[in-house]
């Protein structure tokens, strides 16, 4: 299901900006530039809306984190945090895998930590580009050991994806779940 999940996801948001198929990346450089970009984290058990019963009865609330950052090359690593700190403490580290070459793209492996807070300020002005997630405020905490897995691929504005494990927490209308979620990194450039 996670997987699956994945797939959709890249796949769905890529359709908006290029071809809805993943292309292989060439390994010769990083696949991924520096610069902005969007990480996006989905729940891929619960879909993008967790459930449950809050003070006021049943409440739903996003499952769902989409937090603007810049990336740097660190060594032989790609390294994303957020522009600022209303966005969170969030570090994604992602480095080619050792069996690097796929049909699917560049695989990759890292890790994710800390805390990412929904980008809802300035999100209407992108969600013609990355469809899906709403206005409303939600966060995606990482516990410690959460690994990413995933490609990088040429798909549109989606430049790579793939899924998380370990704890990560949505919190979100004075509730939280724990999920498994897929994760997205989506290219700002040129956006404002």
């Amino acid at each position: 299901m996670r997987r699956l999940v994945s797939v959709l996801l890249a796949l769905g948001l890529g359709a908006c900006g290029g071809p809805a198929r993943p292309t292989p990346v060439d390994v010769a450089g990083f696949p991924l530039p520096e610069g902005r970009h969007l990480l996006m984290v989905v729940d891929a058990e619960l879909g993008m809306i967790c459930s449950g019963i809050g003070g006021g009865g049943l409440s739903r609330y996003p499952a769902a984190v989409a937090v603007p950052g810049t990336a740097t090359m660190q060594g032989d690593t790609w390294v994303l945090r957020p522009d600022d700190p209303a966005s969170g403490s969030f570090e994604v580290r992602l480095r080619v895998a050792s069996d690097a070459g796929s049909a699917t793209g560049v695989a990759l492996t890292g890790s994710i930590t800390g805390v990412a807070n929904h980008f809802t300020a300035g999100f209407p002005a992108l969600s013609q580009h990355f469809p899906g997630f709403g206005t409303e405020p939600a966060q995606a905490n990482f516990g410690s050991g959460v690994t990413a897995t995933g490609h990088a691929m040429s798909s549109g504005r989606i430049l790579a994806s793939g899924e998380l494990r370990g704890e990560v927490t949505f919190i979100g209308g004075g509730m939280s779940c724990d999920g498994s979620p897929a994760w997205s990194i989506g290219s700002l450039a040129g956006l404002p």
